[in-house]
């Protein structure tokens, strides 16, 4: 699986299945996350070239559960240091009041897929001393 380039971004169009993730923290501070089109993951900065008005994202808890749906409010701003946002790049959305209080995530998915699954069916805890869980630290 390859990255998307940015000249890749400006032919992206209706026929090609693009994900696009936003965490919001609980005050209602978002951090793009990053996504992907036709599943070639792309990093937040360059996800962020294509978040348009209106695009209906769904707002889940992290265990899952669907809220209701918003749309991003301007454009993109980076941000120059953040240690609570990396890569420093947040959309505003279109939060009322009643959705904050707790961390979630915005996903646009433009398959129509109502829902989606945010956390893995079962989580796995690993050893410290599991070659997999050291590996991954070191990465």
């Amino acid at each position: 699986m390859s990255l998307i380039t940015l000249s890749q971004i400006a032919s992206v169009n209706a026929k090609e299945h693009t994900r696009i993730a936003i965490a919001v923290d609980p005050e209602g501070q978002t951090c793009v996350l990053g996504g992907g089109v036709n599943g070639a993951p792309l990093e937040a900065d360059l996800i962020s070239k294509i978040i348009k008005p209106r695009q209906n994202f769904r707002l889940y808890s992290l265990l899952g559960a669907q809220r209701k749906t918003l749309w991003p409010v301007g454009k993109p701003d980076k941000i120059d240091d953040d240690e609570r946002c990396n890569p420093y790049i947040r959309q505003e959305l279109s939060l009322a009041p009643y959705d904050l209080g707790k961390p979630q995530v915005a996903i646009f998915d433009d398959s129509g897929n109502k829902r989606i699954a945010v956390l893995p069916k079962k989580i796995q805890v690993m050893s410290t001393d599991d070659e997999k869980y050291t590996k991954i630290l070191a990465d």
